[in-house]
């Protein structure tokens, strides 16, 4: 991969968004939508819930709809194929009599995958569920154990892999025998940070242990791996396992739990009113032991259970009011009971306005001036608010430090601003009219090209995975403008936001072109935009042992230009999976040095998906015009 000018900023950004992604289930919903960790910000008064000894409680809940979340995912097999009739089912955590959670007994939805592998179900909010899928032709296979939304949320859990072959059976047990319910995770003991996202959380197996304690994680490769088991009215295990290379039968451990305590309570806002949705987690001090997070109801009430003796600090962690340190606090069989209230957050607030005018309806987000994302509650947050009829907003939920204010609206050109300090004054905002982009598309013959389709990227954007981490840590941009090129080739590229951009011209059979723009209150006339044939990469993606494989991810990748000005390479990497006969085809893409390998999400563990990467790489020159085919074959250890 070519050096990124954020380079540093964006690698310390990967490893903290991996942390955070496998702390649970990632939920991410499209950029369309409303994210799971932003905070969405109203100029009126937020009705806030009564207190848990209201009068009028019981009748207000009996009488509200049930909040509820929608979950979308894409059943797919070991070699990346679309599974259709696959059942989605999540299931609702239990409440013991003592407050403790156990598995769920009964589903809260279900739903079945269409034939392109595609699910969606409405699951309850703010409650831990367990996701898992069910086919006729694969065992049950679990996705999730802890899993939870906000109201309205919707979340997108991308390739859900059913697998056929067994991996590791564990036995749970305790003093009195079999353990039914518990909950179990299965992680490398090592993450490689600097693999894609997909592949590194493919890596990871959950199961829920049956009637007789049993539980099987399906498809585990050979490696070191954590094994993290959770179970009511016991204290959180953590170990480590190794499964050996091509065992001759399913390797079995066994897990003995022993009595686990509690710390109960409530959380408030800083009203005082009940808040839900609060993620609880309890740390021991001055002792070994796992840590242990719960999440508190829709009335405030927590319950953190599976805690060994000792002493445990407490941080509760809110999308809207940051984070809440308390303790430390002693564990005990139910008698500790804790009240944690948030304090009142920043806010920073003001008036839109255009021509003079106020501007109703805009979109209005802040993000930290050093571009860094703000997380809370093991979520990236971005405080979001709309301007009213007086183009008045105000952005709540803002911790100590210095913010940009960033506006969007239709007919105008998104406006930034600041930056400022939550609580100061009212700050005013001057949004502009948006620029124009002319320009004439041809071929390499000089013939016009029709249907080509002209867009705007993000400056940064240059395709790589490396930036749209990026892009996605600082805020979701614009929704920037495209067309289509006309019978005669020319293009009138309209509402484009002014400022630096890369501006894209994509057309089949052709090699996309990019260059570097900058838009300001006079249209901008780009002339004549010439496409090239470009060069084209196919072949078979093939084992060590020369086996084709098939659903395997190849890339090629630009390598810089030794005699090139740093950073102004434009071309962008390609990418695509190889068919059932191991056959890919990769290009157009333009002429130059490139890197080209493939890797397979679907490897047992981070370190075994890098080490493909790097025993399938090759390096290619390749030149305007060329077919280049070649055999990817995985190189022998």
């Amino acid at each position: 991969m070519r050096p990124h000018p954020l380079l540093a900023i964006a690698a310390a950004a990967l490893a903290l968004w991996v942390a955070l992604r496998l702390i649970d289930i990632p939920p991410e919903a499209p950029p369309q939508a409303r994210g799971p960790g932003e905070v969405t910000s109203d100029p009126e008064p937020q009705t806030k819930t009564a207190p848990a000894d209201h009068p009028a409680r019981a009748t207000t809940r009996a009488l509200a709809p049930r909040p509820a979340a929608t979950i979308r995912a894409r059943v797919v097999d070991g070699a990346g194929h679309p599974v259709s009739g696959a059942e989605l089912v999540a299931e609702s955590a239990e409440t013991l009599g003592d407050g403790q959670t156990t598995a769920v007994r009964e589903p809260a939805a279900r739903g079945r995958s269409d034939a392109d592998g595609r699910v969606a179900i409405a699951v309850p909010a703010d409650e831990i569920l367990v996701l898992h899928v069910t086919h006729r032709e694969f065992p049950r296979t679990v996705v999730a154990t802890r899993w939870t939304a906000r109201a309205g949320e919707s979340a997108e859990l991308g390739d859900l892999v059913l697998y056929s072959r067994p991996g590791i059976l564990v036995e749970v047990r305790d003093a009195a025998g079999p353990v039914e319910g518990a909950r179990l995770e299965l992680a490398p003991a090592i993450d490689d940070a600097f693999l894609p996202g997909h592949a590194t959380l493919a890596a990871r197996r959950y199961a829920v242990s049956g009637p007789d304690g049993s539980a099987l994680l399906h498809a585990v490769d050979a490696g070191s791996y954590t094994l993290r088991v959770d179970s009511p009215l016991h204290a959180t295990w953590v170990g480590t396992v190794d499964q050996p290379p091509a065992p001759s039968s399913i390797p079995r451990h066994a897990v003995q739990l022993v009595r686990g305590l509690m710390v109960r309570g409530r959380t408030y806002d800083p009203e005082g009113a009940p808040l839900g949705n609060v993620r609880i987690t309890a740390c021991p001090v001055g002792q070994g032991g796992p840590v242990v997070q719960t999440r508190s109801g829709s009335d405030g009430a927590f319950r953190l259970g599976g805690l060994a003796g000792g002493y445990h600090e407490l941080s509760a962690d809110h999308v809207e009011y940051g984070t809440l340190s308390y303790g430390p606090v002693p564990a005990g069989a139910g008698t500790t009971e804790v009240e944690l209230r948030f304090p009142s957050t920043g806010i920073v607030q003001g008036v839109l306005v255009g021509s003079g005018q106020p501007i109703a309806g805009a979109h209005v987000h802040v993000e930290r001036e050093d571009g860094w994302p703000l997380i809370r509650a093991g979520r990236q947050i971005t405080p979001r608010a709309r301007s009213d009829a007086k183009g008045r907003f105000r952005l709540r939920g803002l911790p100590p430090g210095r913010f940009r204010v960033r506006a969007e609206s239709e007919g105008w050109s998104p406006t930034s601003s600041g930056p400022h300090e939550p609580d100061g004054p009212d700050i005013r905002i001057e949004m502009v009219p948006p620029s124009e982009v002319r320009g004439l598309v041809l071929g390499p013959d000089g013939r016009p090209i029709r249907n080509a389709t002209v867009l705007l990227l993000d400056h940064n954007d240059d395709g790589s995975g490396l930036a749209a981490l990026l892009l996605s840590a600082t805020g979701p941009g614009p929704a920037l403008p495209r067309t289509a090129t006309r019978e005669d080739g020319t293009f009138i590229l309209t509402a484009a936001p002014r400022g630096a951009w890369r501006l894209a011209v994509r057309a089949s059979g052709f090699a996309p072109g990019v260059r570097r723009i900058t838009l300001a209150e006079a249209p901008l006339d780009l002339g004549a935009v010439r496409l090239t044939t470009g060069a084209t990469v196919q072949g078979t993606a093939l084992d060590a042992e020369g086996r084709p494989l098939a659903g395997v991810t190849v890339c090629l990748d630009p390598l810089p230009d030794p005699g090139g000005p740093a950073g102004e390479d434009l071309r962008t990497p390609s990418t695509g999976r190889s068919d059932a006969s191991g056959a890919f085809r990769l290009g157009p893409v333009p002429a130059g040095r490139y890197e080209v390998f493939y890797y397979s999400p679907e490897l047992g563990s981070a370190a075994e998906a890098g080490a493909c990467r790097s025993e399938t790489r090759s390096e290619l020159h390749l030149l305007d015009g060329m077919e280049r085919t070649l055999d990817l074959r995985r190189r022998k250890r």
